[in-house]
């Protein structure tokens, strides 16, 4: 079920018994302690969600001194969108409230609590060490371990500004629909609700090069993970075995918006490292077909990248991602220019004006995805870099294929870097 056709309406009295009832099975009691203030949480405002009759998913808060607090959210079906709908009607009636933050507490053990809440824009705002310990002396009945075994010591608090939440509609409205940025975490269609996590590694090649997954087929290499599924066809993502270990693989497609979306779909699947390799056109005559290169930044003449990041003129890869292929590069002996990327939805608009231009800004390159790549990540808080080699030629007064396509063995070795990068610690 998508989080969109799910119906959140406030908690009413009629529903009171039952919210006591799921409060007791999931915090011992409705009693809720929390910096020290005990709740009688199921007497609380809130929200809920149900299914056939039966609540399915309960938050409580508490607003006070222009602070709203989640004192509890639970949710009797994962992977629903039942606790992302619950906290969007909350941190929407803060702010409708004008209340100046939402904030919560939650246990040094909750590590799905953690990742939930800063997946939708909290941030940590304090540790209170001790805290849960201090909790038990008023509750008896909270437990001394927790989650994964681990001690129950402490709070954490989260918190997100409302200033921070998008305004209606009408706060968008710029003079291009480009520019028309909306910084809310989800979509109507969210990855982590449509796609289920599967068992398959963390680092992840994104290669662009079909012969060299072909080659890796045929050496009996890959193992089928699972297919993308898309109007061109299913799009197989593999197990790929290398010499430094297994890494997932995938081709990501032609184009910033087609790669962004298999890029989503990979890492909803459980991807958090990325290598991308591929070839780029130049802007330099002077650069030699082949030549390896970083990119260190991607000027933004796409469309996909202003859906993910505030317009800015440039979008960076990640540092750490970046460190480690230099680290490669440089242990294997390996020249490598590094420089700014110009990726483009037009390759057949690549104008001498524009040429000319990119060149003065410091682009040794043009290619059509970079930029959609690195603000991917950055939206989705996962790690990764690129890989580039010079290809064709538009530097020049006529375009020059240089046979870029034929450059087999760099392809080949530039796999052959991506795994190592993968598996190189930071």
């Amino acid at each position: 079920m998508l989080r969109n056709t799910l119906s959140v309406t406030p908690l009413g009295s009629s529903d009171r018994r039952e919210v006591s009832q799921i409060l007791t099975q999931f915090w011992a009691s409705p009693r809720i302690v929390s910096r020290g203030v005990v709740h009688q949480a199921d007497e609380l405002p809130g929200f809920i969600i149900k299914s056939e009759g039966r609540i399915v998913g309960l938050i409580t808060y508490n607003i006070k001194d222009e602070e709203c607090e989640i004192v509890s959210l639970n949710s009797l079906g994962e992977n629903r969108g039942i606790g992302s709908a619950l906290v969007e009607a909350v941190v929407h009636l803060a702010k409708e409230q004008d209340c100046r933050r939402v904030w919560l507490i939650t246990t040094n053990d909750n590590l799905n609590a953690l990742k939930f809440y800063q997946k939708r824009g909290f941030q940590l705002a304090a540790l209170h060490r001790g805290g849960i310990t201090e909790s038990r002396r008023i509750k008896p009945e909270i437990s001394l371990i927790g989650e994964n075994g681990i001690p129950l010591r402490d709070e954490i608090e989260l918190e997100i500004e409302c200033s921070l939440v998008p305004e209606p509609i009408k706060s968008l409205r710029r003079s291009y629909p480009i520019l028309e940025y909306d910084p809310y975490p989800h979509g109507i269609i969210d990855p982590e609700q449509v796609y289920s996590r599967l068992d398959m590694p963390e680092e992840c090649i994104l290669c662009f090069f079909k012969e060299v997954m072909q080659e890796l087929e045929q050496a009996g290499k890959l193992i089928p993970i699972f297919n993308v599924k898309s109007e061109i066809g299913l799009i197989p993502v593999y197990k790929a075995e290398t010499d430094y270990g297994m890494v997932s693989l995938v081709h990501p497609g032609i184009g910033a918006p087609f790669s962004a979306g298999m890029l989503e779909e990979i890492i909803a699947r459980g991807g958090r490292r990325f290598v991308v390799i591929g070839s780029a056109g130049i802007l330099d005559s002077s650069i030699p077909c082949g030549k390896l290169i970083i990119p260190v930044s991607a000027v933004r003449d796409e469309g996909t990248s202003y859906h993910y990041l505030p317009p800015h003129r440039e979008v960076s890869p990640s540092m750490t991602m970046t460190t480690a292929l230099e680290k490669v590069l440089k242990r294997r002996g390996l020249e490598y220019l590094k420089g700014k990327t110009w990726t483009t939805d037009a390759f057949f608009r690549e104008t001498p004006n524009k040429i000319k231009l990119r060149r003065r800004e410091g682009c040794l390159a043009v290619e059509m995805e970079a930029a959609a790549f690195f603000a991917v990540a950055q939206f989705r808080s996962v790690d990764l870099t690129q890989l580039l080699y010079a290809g064709d030629d538009v530097g020049g007064e006529v375009w020059d294929s240089r046979k870029w396509s034929q450059r087999t063995e760099t392809r080949r070795l530039m796999f052959d870097i991506a795994a190592e990068v993968c598996k190189e610690e930071s």
